[in-house]
């Protein structure tokens, strides 16, 4: 799981995926995620080949890596386990 590997390594990370169409599951997933590592998560729903989203996907923001201290991270994730 790439936000829970960047989250143990101190790094933040903003995942967009792309869908043809809405799912709960992924809602589901994205949620668990954000809430368990802080992690921005971002769904685009549609068709690729569409020039409107395709725009929309090149305005994203580009991915913004914040380092952490090694020591805050293991705190945290000891604190997460302690739970």
């Amino acid at each position: 799981h790439v936000a829970r590997s960047f989250h143990e390594q101190g790094r933040t990370i903003s995942i967009t995926t792309l869908d043809a169409r809405e799912s709960n599951e992924r809602e589901a997933a994205f949620a668990d995620a954000r809430a368990r590592f802080g992690c921005r998560m971002n769904g685009v729903v549609g068709d690729p080949s569409l020039p409107a989203l395709r725009d929309r996907l090149a305005a994203l923001e580009p991915v913004r890596v914040r380092e952490r201290p090694a020591a805050a991270v293991r705190a945290e994730r000891d604190a997460a386990r302690a739970r």
